[in-house]
Parts: structure tokens; sequence; C-alpha cells
């Protein structure tokens, strides 16, 4: 073993399994947060690589703020120790399962679950549909390219006392109808891009598709065979597929040999090579089978006002701005990227800064404690009242 190795090893070793009191406070009341330990021992102050990082320290600041001490957990961990000792409970993945397995009714900890995405019930079965269609088409199922969740975490789906959504409307009208409400996706605000009437012209003919894995569940494929037909637009492909080889190679030619279809592979979005992406660009395209408030979306519209072409399942609330795909296929692209390419440069120039009010309003990570803040407030309460009355 190298020596580099032993050294990663040996630290890994040292961080325990539950992060106690990170804040070093001594509060009352305890909480217990399942969500992403690495950003409390591997991310930097504000951890910019992904959005979930640094909303699960907002999510920490909040209950700190609420006047909690914080423990965390790796959503991924076995939680085997006394429950009992926390007031709270939030979060997802194997820790709720464990508690809820072991929770008394009425009794604390109360146990709010954060659901990131649609239910898992649905997102597998929507994946499941975009593969069977692909393999019906290529006469390959790429299992690598879809999405499937490796656990069904059906006790914090169910017994939860209440559950958030990280998301809109679609997302949660997959989940149960009661106990339940949402929050919409923060993201970075990196850019400002401005135009001018030619480069509004130019950037008519430009859609941006920007992902990371599970490139069938997010409609990269509908989208190569759409622009492959339509060779006067220009699709931009942000994303890196080094975990989809097999994908790769059933559109090498899409993705290398084509005129019109630019693959750029991972962008820092905090980059200028990625400000000029957005900037060469009026349109986010994403087909997605199921999203929770799609981020990467929301991202494009708030960085560089790029106008989204999305269906319902992507989950971004598209207003009088965008426009819809009504079916995910080939068919549904082209003619949604048809429709687009007939806005005016003043249509697209209003549209974008509606975006642009609209993103900065609601998608900071500001708004996101502000409102997580308050839920958390008026859930714990409304629970507190109802064990209240239970014990008497």
């Amino acid at each position: 073993m190298s020596l580099l190795r032993k050294i990663f090893k040996s630290k890994k070793k040292e961080i325990p399994l539950i992060l106690s009191n990170i804040y070093h406070t001594a509060n009352q009341q305890n909480v217990l947060i399942s969500y992403v330990k690495d950003a409390f021992t591997v991310a930097s102050e504000i951890p910019t690589y992904h959005t979930n990082l640094y909303s699960c320290q907002i999510i920490a600041e909040a209950f700190r703020d609420l006047g909690y001490n914080v423990d965390i957990i790796s959503w991924t961990d076995h939680f085997h120790q006394d429950h009992t000792k926390y007031d709270v409970v939030f979060g997802l993945g194997t820790a709720l399962e464990d508690i809820l397995g072991k929770k008394v009714k009425g009794q604390k900890p109360v146990v709010i679950s954060f659901g990131t995405g649609c239910d898992h019930s649905f997102s597998d079965k929507a994946s499941l549909k975009r593969g069977l269609e692909f393999y019906e088409k290529k006469g390959r199922f790429l299992m690598n390219s879809l999405r499937f969740s490796t656990e069904s975490w059906i006790l914090q789906h169910t017994l939860a006392d209440w559950i958030i959504i990280h998301g809109d409307k679609f997302c949660v009208d997959t989940y149960r109808k009661e106990n339940i409400s949402s929050i919409l996706a923060p993201v970075f605000f990196f850019h400002e891009v401005e135009r001018s009437n030619e480069s509004w012209q130019q950037a008519s003919k430009n859609f941006l598709w920007i992902g990371s894995r599970s490139a069938i569940h997010k409609g990269l494929d509908l989208c190569l065979e759409s622009f492959k037909q339509m060779p006067d637009v220009h699709l931009h492909i942000c994303g890196e597929f080094v975990f989809e080889p097999e994908f790769m190679e059933i559109y090498h030619d899409e993705l290398h040999n084509l005129g019109n279809i630019h693959l750029h592979g991972y962008q820092d979005i905090k980059s200028e090579e990625f400000k000029q992406i957005l900037a060469n660009c009026a349109f986010v395209i994403f087909p997605s089978a199921s999203e929770g408030n799609s981020p990467s979306v929301i991202t494009a519209m708030a960085n560089g006002g790029l106008i989204p072409i999305i269906p319902d399942s992507a989950d971004v609330d598209i207003k009088n701005y965008g426009i819809k795909i009504n079916e995910l296929s080939v068919d549904g692209v082209k003619s949604a990227v048809s429709e687009a390419t007939q806005l005016s440069i003043d249509q697209l120039k209003r549209a974008s800064q509606d975006i642009l009010k609209h993103t900065h309003e609601v998608h900071t990570f500001d708004k996101f404690k502000e409102n997580i803040k308050a839920q958390f407030e008026s859930i714990i309460n409304g629970a507190q009242i109802l064990q209240n009355d239970a014990e008497n």
C-alpha cells in the first residue's frame, strides 16, 4: 500500500460515525441531521461544487439558531444509538429508517424526512420507462445511464411526522398528501451575462443541456437525436460521462462528428468558460424523466437568464417565460425547440429579464434558510402540541 493511501485511510478512520455538537453549544434540545456529513469534514467553508453540501450547512445553522445542539450523520450510515436523546431528527436515508423502526408514536423525537427528488416509486418507474424505450430503439439496456434508488426508504416516506420536499408542485404530488410541504432549490449566483441584440440573435439558435450522470434518465439521448435532425440549431453539452462509456460509444458520432453539437465536458460553474457558454445560449433544455426542482436548470436560469425548455417532470415552474416539452420523445423535443426558435429577440430579452428577477428572489441560499427555518419552527411546534395532548 502506498504512503498516500495509508495516510488517507488513517485520516478516514479518524472521522467518527456521528459528528457530535458541531457548534459546541450548550442548549437544552438536540437534533440529529442525517444528510451530507462531508459538508463538515471535507468541504470548504462555502462548498460550491454541489448545492447539497452548502444546503446541509445551512440546515445545521437553522437548527442551531433555533436553539439545538446539532449532531451530524451521513445519510448512508446506520444509527444504533439511543434515539430518544434527540428532540428532532431531520434528513433522509438509512439512519431515519433505523430510528423510525424503533420510534414509539407520540414520543420524541419528531422525525422530519427530507425528500430531495420525486418519490422513489415514481422516479424508478419513470427511469425504467425511458430505459425500456431506449432498449426498443437501440437494442441495449444501459443501467448506468438511468437512475434507480438502491433503497426504498419506505418508513420515512410513510411514518415520518412530516416530509419537507426539496422540489416544486410536480415533485410534491408524487408523495403522500398529508403532513407535507416543499422548499425550492437554492443555487449559486456567480455570473451576470449581458447580450447585445446581435448576441441575442446568435444565442437564439443555441441550447444548453447541463447535467451529470444518468444521461438517458435526463434526456440527453433525446436531445442528441433531435439536434442531429435539426442542423440549423446548436446543442451545447456540459457534463462528464466517465461512468457511462456505453452511452458515449452509442452516440460517438453525434457527440464528436456533428458541427451543431458541442461537448464541453465538466464545467466549473464559477469559471469564465462556463459564463461564455451561458452567454452563447438563449435556452436551457432538459427533458428529464424525474427531478426535484432541477438545480442544473435553475443554475442556468439564474446565472445566464436562460429560458427553460423542460417537461413537467423536470419540476421547475416555467411560468410565462418557458417552453414545455409535452412528450419525452424525439418529436416532443423537436417540437419544443421549433417553438423556441419562433420567439423574437424582444420576447427572448423580456423572458430572460423575468427569469433573472424571479430566480434572484426565490432561489437564493438566504431565502432557503429563511424558509426552512420557518418550516422547522411550525412543524416542531405543531408536533409538540400533539405530543402534549397525547400525554394528557
